[in-house]
């Protein structure tokens, strides 16, 4: 039977208590509930306190201070306290505040100046919400923040949320005003917002406006976005209709790759371009004076071209005075090309020019003599042969002495080469299988390597014909008979014999 019991009727208090300094009501129980309120329409119960100690007063050793149930629509335990919290809730081992609700809001926390629900645990959780279908903790502030959270530890979060399911959210932000900002990470000193996954993304973002970023990086003094990785990519941009990244800049460079030991910016692409560099006006809608790719190095290579079967480096203009390529070697004293051209072991074209060519200084060459191609008559001639003119402007080997049809010298034998070449065929066939077509190269005017045959000794600077011995010169012994015959000069002596000497041809 209980000791105290009041039965109201209408709206009367069934059981009130009051006190100017101390206790209203105080209720204790060692095994079982130290106060039971039950109400079918109103408050179970209703404390107020105009003083700085707090209206209720709950404290249990084992079990929940205030377990509160309502079957209606009103809240099980409703507490309002304008300068103060309207519900605090400690615990030295369990949730401060427990709310717990089927259809609705398991802890319902609302404040005009400060935070909705504000709970502080010891060692266990500070807030703790529950629901089946509905938010677990809501919290609405009309002018201060909604839900607040805060940690002293370096290895904690303020706020962590957690999904078990396999593709639900941990922490989900949402903003209905037209320029809100759905989540928002500020930190003096530290990382503003950290994302971190294991298997996934660390962060995503997304959005479906054409004019605007899924994800953005602003700083005022610093960089807007950093991308690090240890062994994979930094800064991953993809798109398929679109650039795949995209830099730009008012005053400064739109896209700036370093690296200390391998490439700076890499571009890749299937079918396209995999770097393209524009330099635009002011208005982005036309081209402006400034450079569309620029590439420096220090030792290395300012700009590197490279294709598997295409052209390695395209350039092209418009201008009607400026060129497409342009190369400039600064210091005077170097002796480098501005422009050079390689291949390799000397085999194919170093330089192909489609029109004029216009030389304002001088050219050198590096081999010796002027040849141009023929046609021969015969199957195989080997470099140094002399060679007299055939029927239908072909070319045939030297068969008689002092012949006035004598051509010049099958060019390319010992060491020395031709160093430009007339008439030459662009076709596949041209270079060192000239003899698949029936061509040879025929040093005309230079020096070249000839055979030569002593049937008179040979000394530098006599004059050299067609011999009998085919193929091969002699020295001119009848200058009446060698008139219109010569071939050229002869550099080096051969007192005696057959064999290969430097010439320098002149047809006379």
């Amino acid at each position: 039977m209980a000791i105290v019991s009041g039965v109201a009727g209408g709206s009367d208090t069934g059981v009130e208590g009051t006190s100017d300094t101390g206790v209203g009501v105080h209720a204790k129980s060692n095994t079982g509930t130290a106060l039971v309120a039950e109400s079918t329409a109103g408050s179970a119960v209703v404390a107020a306190s105009s003083g700085n100690e707090p209206a209720v007063e709950v404290k249990s050793k084992i079990s929940a201070a205030v377990s509160a149930m309502a079957d209606g629509a009103h809240p099980a335990v409703q507490a309002h306290c304008d300068p103060g919290g309207g519900v605090v809730g400690k615990s030295a081992k369990s949730a401060g505040v427990y709310g717990e609700s089927v259809t609705a809001n398991g802890v319902l926390g609302v404040s005009k100046s400060n935070a909705g629900v504000f709970g502080r645990g010891e060692s266990g959780r500070g807030v703790m919400g529950l629901s089946d279908s509905g938010e677990g903790v809501l919290g609405e502030s009309n002018q201060a923040d909604g839900v607040q959270g805060r940690t002293l530890s370096k290895d904690n979060a303020g706020v962590a949320g957690i999904s078990d399911a396999p593709d639900g959210t941990g922490v989900l932000g949402t903003a209905d005003g037209s320029a809100g900002t759905a989540v928002r990470g500020t930190s003096d000193t530290g990382v503003g917002v950290a994302g971190a996954s294991v298997q996934n993304d660390g962060v995503v973002g997304s959005t479906e406006n054409v004019d605007l970023a899924g994800v953005r990086g602003k700083s005022d003094n610093g960089h807007g976005v950093i991308g690090q990785s240890v062994d994979n990519i930094g800064v991953l941009g993809t798109s398929r209709f679109d650039s795949g990244v995209r830099g730009v800049s008012d005053e400064n460079t739109g896209v700036f790759g370093e690296s200390s030991k391998n490439t700076g910016v890499v571009g890749y692409s299937a079918a396209s371009t995999g770097v393209l560099g524009q330099a635009r006006s002011s208005d982005r809608d036309d081209f402006g004076p400034g450079t569309g790719v620029i590439g420096q190095a220090g030792t290395g290579n300012g700009v590197y071209g490279h294709s598997q079967s295409g052209i390695a480096v395209l350039a092209e203009t418009g201008s009607l005075s400026e060129p497409a390529v342009k190369g400039v070697v600064q210091d005077p004293k170097s002796n480098g090309a501005a422009i050079r051209g390689e291949t390799p072991q000397g085999k194919g074209t170093a330089g192909y020019f489609v029109g004029n060519v216009v030389v304002t200084g001088h050219i050198e060459f590096t081999n010796a003599d002027c040849a141009e191609e023929f046609r021969v008559a015969a199957d195989s001639v080997e470099p140094g042969t002399v060679m007299v003119i055939d029927d239908d402007e072909t070319l045939r080997p030297s068969t008689s002495a002092y012949d006035r049809r004598v051509a010049g010298v099958a060019a390319g034998a010992g060491d020395l080469r031709p160093a430009m070449i007339l008439g030459a065929d662009p076709g596949p066939a041209s270079g060192d299988d000239l003899h698949s077509c029936g061509r040879i190269r025929l040093a005309l005017v230079g020096r070249v390597w000839c055979k030569v045959v002593a049937d008179a000794p040979i000394r530098v600077g006599d004059l050299l014909t067609t011999s009998p011995t085919p193929g091969h010169a002699m020295r001119v012994v009848d200058h009446r008979r060698g008139s219109g015959a010569v071939l050229g000069k002869a550099l080096r002596p051969l007192p005696a014999g057959a064999g290969l000497i430097p010439i320098l041809v002149s047809l006379q």
